[in-house]
Protein backbone atom coordinates (compact mmCIF):
# COMPACT_ATOMS: atom_id res chain seq x y z
CA UNK A 1 0.00 0.00 0.00
CA UNK A 2 3.23 2.25 0.10
CA UNK A 3 1.37 3.67 -3.42
CA UNK A 4 -1.54 4.99 -1.53
CA UNK A 5 -0.16 6.71 1.23
CA UNK A 6 -0.80 9.93 -0.57
CA UNK A 7 -3.99 9.18 -1.55
CA UNK A 8 -4.90 8.07 1.78
CA UNK A 9 -3.16 11.85 3.64
CA UNK A 10 -5.38 13.26 1.20
CA UNK A 11 -8.76 12.11 2.16
CA UNK A 12 -7.88 12.80 5.65
CA UNK A 13 -6.70 16.24 5.04
CA UNK A 14 -8.78 18.26 7.03
CA UNK A 15 -10.53 15.42 9.11
CA UNK A 16 -8.65 14.83 12.14
CA UNK A 17 -5.30 13.85 13.61
CA UNK A 18 -5.48 10.09 13.26
CA UNK A 19 -3.43 8.60 10.67
CA UNK A 20 -1.27 12.54 10.35
CA UNK A 21 1.44 10.33 11.35
CA UNK A 22 1.22 7.71 8.97
CA UNK A 23 4.06 5.10 8.29
CA UNK A 24 3.57 2.53 5.78
CA UNK A 25 5.58 -0.81 6.27
CA UNK A 26 6.11 -3.70 3.30
CA UNK A 27 6.92 -6.52 6.13
CA UNK A 28 6.38 -6.49 10.01
CA UNK A 29 6.57 -9.16 12.04
CA UNK A 30 2.94 -7.52 14.01
CA UNK A 31 1.95 -3.40 13.31
CA UNK A 32 0.86 -3.45 17.45
CA UNK A 33 4.75 -4.33 18.13
CA UNK A 34 5.68 -1.26 15.99
CA UNK A 35 3.08 1.29 17.57
CA UNK A 36 3.81 -0.15 20.58
CA UNK A 37 7.55 0.59 20.24
CA UNK A 38 6.57 4.13 18.71
CA UNK A 39 4.48 5.20 21.31
CA UNK A 40 7.09 4.03 23.90
CA UNK A 41 9.24 6.26 22.04
CA UNK A 42 7.15 9.45 22.34
CA UNK A 43 5.33 9.07 18.81
CA UNK A 44 1.81 11.48 19.30
CA UNK A 45 -1.46 10.11 19.44
CA UNK A 46 -2.58 9.53 16.50
CA UNK A 47 0.41 7.56 15.05
CA UNK A 48 -0.44 4.75 12.89
CA UNK A 49 1.16 1.78 11.38
CA UNK A 50 -0.20 0.18 8.02
CA UNK A 51 1.54 -2.75 6.56
CA UNK A 52 1.24 -4.71 3.54
CA UNK A 53 2.00 -8.06 5.38
CA UNK A 54 2.67 -9.28 8.60
CA UNK A 55 4.84 -12.17 9.43
CA UNK A 56 3.19 -12.94 12.98
CA UNK A 57 0.02 -10.68 13.40
CA UNK A 58 -1.81 -11.28 16.03
CA UNK A 59 -4.94 -12.11 17.01
CA UNK A 60 -6.68 -12.39 20.90
CA UNK A 61 -5.43 -15.00 23.42
CA UNK A 62 -2.00 -15.34 21.84
CA UNK A 63 -3.52 -16.23 18.25
CA UNK A 64 -2.00 -15.70 15.01
CA UNK A 65 -3.86 -13.65 12.43
CA UNK A 66 -3.43 -15.07 9.08
CA UNK A 67 -1.78 -11.65 7.17
CA UNK A 68 -1.27 -11.93 3.10
CA UNK A 69 0.35 -9.69 1.23
CA UNK A 70 -1.66 -7.40 -1.17
CA UNK A 71 -5.06 -8.16 -0.49
CA UNK A 72 -5.99 -6.75 3.11
CA UNK A 73 -5.62 -4.16 6.03
CA UNK A 74 -3.41 -3.96 8.62
CA UNK A 75 -2.80 -1.11 10.71
CA UNK A 76 -2.62 0.28 14.14
CA UNK A 77 -3.36 3.47 15.76
CA UNK A 78 -1.62 5.04 19.02
CA UNK A 79 -3.53 6.41 21.66
CA UNK A 80 -2.80 8.80 24.87
CA UNK A 81 -6.27 8.03 26.64
CA UNK A 82 -6.42 9.98 29.58
CA UNK A 83 -8.62 7.86 31.09
CA UNK A 84 -8.27 5.21 34.59
CA UNK A 85 -6.51 1.92 33.99
CA UNK A 86 -10.06 -0.04 34.66
CA UNK A 87 -11.34 1.54 31.50
CA UNK A 88 -9.20 0.21 28.97
CA UNK A 89 -11.18 -3.02 28.67
CA UNK A 90 -13.79 -1.08 26.92
CA UNK A 91 -11.94 0.19 24.09
CA UNK A 92 -11.97 -2.85 22.07
CA UNK A 93 -15.89 -2.21 21.71
CA UNK A 94 -15.20 1.22 21.32
CA UNK A 95 -12.93 0.07 18.11
CA UNK A 96 -15.13 -2.39 17.26
CA UNK A 97 -18.52 0.20 16.59
CA UNK A 98 -15.91 2.45 15.27
CA UNK A 99 -15.01 -0.41 12.55
CA UNK A 100 -18.31 -1.24 12.04
CA UNK A 101 -19.57 2.04 11.47
CA UNK A 102 -16.87 2.66 8.50
CA UNK A 103 -17.32 -0.74 6.84
CA UNK A 104 -21.30 0.07 6.79
CA UNK A 105 -20.89 3.20 4.65
CA UNK A 106 -17.76 1.81 2.68
CA UNK A 107 -19.42 -1.31 1.55
CA UNK A 108 -22.99 -0.98 2.38
CA UNK A 109 -23.91 -4.00 0.50
CA UNK A 110 -22.49 -6.22 2.69
CA UNK A 111 -24.37 -7.10 6.24
CA UNK A 112 -22.03 -7.00 9.28
CA UNK A 113 -22.16 -7.41 13.14
CA UNK A 114 -20.46 -6.79 15.86
CA UNK A 115 -19.49 -10.37 18.06
CA UNK A 116 -18.01 -9.16 21.76
CA UNK A 117 -15.96 -8.30 22.53
CA UNK A 118 -13.77 -7.64 19.01
CA UNK A 119 -14.65 -8.90 15.97
CA UNK A 120 -17.02 -7.90 12.88
CA UNK A 121 -18.59 -10.75 11.27
CA UNK A 122 -20.44 -10.52 7.87
CA UNK A 123 -23.90 -11.91 8.25
CA UNK A 124 -23.60 -15.38 7.37
CA UNK A 125 -21.40 -15.28 10.61
CA UNK A 126 -17.83 -15.24 8.40
CA UNK A 127 -15.26 -13.25 10.44
CA UNK A 128 -14.57 -10.11 8.81
CA UNK A 129 -12.06 -8.34 10.66
CA UNK A 130 -10.44 -8.52 14.33
CA UNK A 131 -9.62 -6.01 16.60
CA UNK A 132 -6.66 -6.36 19.11
CA UNK A 133 -5.53 -3.58 21.93
CA UNK A 134 -3.34 -3.64 23.95
CA UNK A 135 -2.12 -0.75 26.62
CA UNK A 136 1.19 0.24 28.62
CA UNK A 137 -0.22 0.79 31.97
CA UNK A 138 1.46 1.88 35.61
CA UNK A 139 -0.48 1.62 38.68
CA UNK A 140 -2.35 4.55 38.64
CA UNK A 141 -2.23 5.72 35.08
CA UNK A 142 -2.43 4.50 31.12
CA UNK A 143 0.76 5.22 29.55
CA UNK A 144 -0.58 4.66 26.11
CA UNK A 145 -2.59 2.14 23.92
CA UNK A 146 -2.51 0.91 20.85
CA UNK A 147 -5.91 -0.16 18.57
CA UNK A 148 -4.78 -3.11 16.18
CA UNK A 149 -7.13 -3.54 13.45
CA UNK A 150 -7.05 -6.20 10.82
CA UNK A 151 -9.90 -6.64 7.83
CA UNK A 152 -10.41 -9.15 5.07
CA UNK A 153 -10.61 -7.23 1.76
CA UNK A 154 -9.96 -8.63 -1.22
CA UNK A 155 -8.74 -12.59 -0.33
CA UNK A 156 -10.45 -15.20 -1.95
CA UNK A 157 -8.83 -18.15 -0.07
CA UNK A 158 -7.71 -18.90 3.24
CA UNK A 159 -5.90 -21.70 4.71
CA UNK A 160 -7.51 -24.85 5.54
CA UNK A 161 -8.13 -24.30 8.82
CA UNK A 162 -9.94 -21.12 8.45
CA UNK A 163 -12.45 -22.14 5.78
CA UNK A 164 -15.84 -21.76 6.65
CA UNK A 165 -14.60 -19.36 9.33
CA UNK A 166 -13.43 -16.38 7.26
CA UNK A 167 -14.32 -14.23 5.02
CA UNK A 168 -13.80 -10.95 3.35
CA UNK A 169 -15.46 -7.99 1.67
CA UNK A 170 -14.62 -8.93 -1.72
CA UNK A 171 -16.53 -12.67 -0.83
CA UNK A 172 -19.31 -11.42 0.10
CA UNK A 173 -19.64 -8.59 -2.46
CA UNK A 174 -18.24 -9.72 -5.42
CA UNK A 175 -16.14 -6.96 -5.92
CA UNK A 176 -12.68 -5.65 -5.00
CA UNK A 177 -12.78 -2.47 -2.89
CA UNK A 178 -9.84 0.12 -2.17
CA UNK A 179 -7.65 -0.29 0.73
CA UNK A 180 -6.82 3.40 1.09
CA UNK A 181 -10.69 4.27 1.11
CA UNK A 182 -11.09 1.77 3.68
CA UNK A 183 -8.18 3.07 6.05
CA UNK A 184 -9.94 6.55 5.70
CA UNK A 185 -12.90 5.59 6.70
CA UNK A 186 -11.48 4.11 9.53
CA UNK A 187 -9.97 6.33 11.19
CA UNK A 188 -12.22 9.17 10.53
CA UNK A 189 -14.73 6.91 12.66
CA UNK A 190 -11.78 5.78 15.35
CA UNK A 191 -11.25 9.38 15.86
CA UNK A 192 -14.69 10.20 16.33
CA UNK A 193 -15.64 7.02 18.79
CA UNK A 194 -12.54 7.64 20.84
CA UNK A 195 -13.28 11.03 21.72
CA UNK A 196 -16.54 10.47 22.88
CA UNK A 197 -15.46 7.85 24.88
CA UNK A 198 -12.82 9.80 26.39
CA UNK A 199 -15.10 12.29 27.40
CA UNK A 200 -17.69 9.80 29.03
CA UNK A 201 -17.70 7.99 31.98
CA UNK A 202 -17.99 4.25 30.26
CA UNK A 203 -19.99 2.51 27.67
CA UNK A 204 -23.09 3.87 28.13
CA UNK A 205 -23.70 6.42 24.86
CA UNK A 206 -22.19 3.04 22.37
CA UNK A 207 -24.76 0.64 24.07
CA UNK A 208 -27.63 1.27 21.67
CA UNK A 209 -25.25 0.96 19.10
CA UNK A 210 -23.87 -1.96 19.99
CA UNK A 211 -27.08 -3.75 20.65
CA UNK A 212 -28.41 -3.25 17.99
CA UNK A 213 -25.94 -4.26 16.02
CA UNK A 214 -24.73 -7.22 18.17
CA UNK A 215 -24.20 -10.53 16.35
CA UNK A 216 -25.27 -12.46 19.36
CA UNK A 217 -28.46 -10.37 20.58
CA UNK A 218 -30.79 -12.94 22.11
CA UNK A 219 -28.70 -16.33 21.21
CA UNK A 220 -27.44 -18.62 23.26
CA UNK A 221 -24.08 -18.96 23.76
CA UNK A 222 -21.12 -20.80 25.52
CA UNK A 223 -18.41 -18.64 26.64
CA UNK A 224 -14.46 -19.79 27.92
CA UNK A 225 -12.83 -17.90 30.19
CA UNK A 226 -10.36 -18.07 33.22
CA UNK A 227 -13.08 -19.29 35.06
CA UNK A 228 -14.33 -22.09 32.44
CA UNK A 229 -17.15 -22.34 30.41
CA UNK A 230 -20.39 -20.27 31.17
CA UNK A 231 -23.86 -20.81 29.34
CA UNK A 232 -26.72 -18.44 28.67
CA UNK A 233 -28.56 -16.08 26.56
CA UNK A 234 -26.89 -13.16 25.81
CA UNK A 235 -29.07 -10.04 27.35
CA UNK A 236 -26.70 -7.40 26.29
CA UNK A 237 -23.31 -5.45 27.46
CA UNK A 238 -22.82 -3.37 30.46
CA UNK A 239 -21.77 0.14 31.02
CA UNK A 240 -18.35 -1.19 31.34
CA UNK A 241 -18.50 -3.88 28.91
CA UNK A 242 -18.92 -6.84 30.65
CA UNK A 243 -20.97 -9.09 28.43
CA UNK A 244 -24.38 -10.17 30.01
CA UNK A 245 -26.04 -13.68 30.20
CA UNK A 246 -28.96 -14.55 31.62
CA UNK A 247 -27.93 -18.32 33.09
CA UNK A 248 -30.51 -20.98 33.38
CA UNK A 249 -31.18 -20.45 37.11
CA UNK A 250 -32.16 -16.76 35.68
CA UNK A 251 -29.27 -15.34 37.08
CA UNK A 252 -27.84 -12.44 35.19
CA UNK A 253 -24.10 -13.09 34.96
CA UNK A 254 -21.39 -10.68 34.43
CA UNK A 255 -18.45 -12.06 31.78
CA UNK A 256 -15.51 -9.93 31.58
CA UNK A 257 -13.30 -11.92 29.07
CA UNK A 258 -13.82 -15.32 27.30
CA UNK A 259 -14.27 -16.88 23.66
CA UNK A 260 -17.79 -16.91 23.01
CA UNK A 261 -19.15 -20.07 20.72
CA UNK A 262 -22.99 -19.45 19.84
CA UNK A 263 -24.91 -22.46 20.89
CA UNK A 264 -27.26 -24.61 17.88
CA UNK A 265 -30.69 -23.82 18.86
CA UNK A 266 -30.65 -28.47 19.98
CA UNK A 267 -27.91 -27.65 22.48
CA UNK A 268 -29.53 -24.21 23.57
CA UNK A 269 -32.44 -25.48 24.35
CA UNK A 270 -31.36 -28.14 26.83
Amino acid sequence: MNEDARAIRRLREGTGTFGRELEFLDTVDSTNRVAADRAEAGAPEGTTIVAETQLAGRGRRGRTWVSPPGVNLYFSVVLRPGVAPARIGQLPLVAAAALHRALAAFAPSVTTLIKWPNDILAGGGGKLAGILCEAGIEADAVRHAVVGIGVNVNALTFPAELAGVATSLALESGAEHPRSGLLAAALDALEEDYRRWCAGPDLTGFLPYLQEHSALRGRTVAVEGPGGERIGRVEGISPAGELLLRDAGGRTVKITSGDVRVLPVSLAAG
